[in-house]
């Protein structure tokens, strides 16, 4: 899937927008590199990199995790779950709406983070939600 068809899919800004208004001219200098991130307030993915060595994980009450992707996790969608994140040490659950279009982007190591939402509340201004995310041991 394209980067703006993803963009669309997801309703999220980009790091590489193409807004030429007066405004963004000012945004950063011409000569800099940009990499091509999609994020909004849940996840981030990084699309030009060939893979990205960890997933920081967020949670509302603070607790923060790095997941290391070399530790070959079992990613796993069940649609009336949410996404299993399964390594020896952890099992993550995420739990929310339109997690089937993030499921590709964890399963080919594209995605930085993913935080979960502060309040579990979803106010529909996302096309994917986060709504909350648990870790435990295997």
């Amino acid at each position: 899937m394209s980067k703006d068809k993803l963009r669309k899919k997801w309703g999220v800004e980009t790091s590489d927008s193409n807004d030429k208004s007066p405004d963004s001219t000012s945004k950063s200098p011409a000569n800099e590199n940009k990499s091509s991130t999609i994020e909004s307030k849940y996840f981030m993915v990084d699309t030009d990199s060939p893979i990205v060595t960890s997933l920081k994980v967020m949670c509302r009450d603070g607790r923060v995790l790095y997941m290391p992707y070399s530790h070959q996790p079992l990613i796993e969608y069940v649609p009336e779950d949410g996404i299993y994140i399964k390594t020896l040490q952890k099992v993550i659950l995420i739990v929310g709406r339109n997690l089937s279009e993030l499921i590709d982007m964890l399963g080919m190591q594209k995605v930085k983070w993913i935080k979960e939402s502060a309040t579990g509340k979803d106010d529909g201004s996302e096309g994917l939600f986060v709504e909350k995310i648990e870790v435990t041991d295997p």
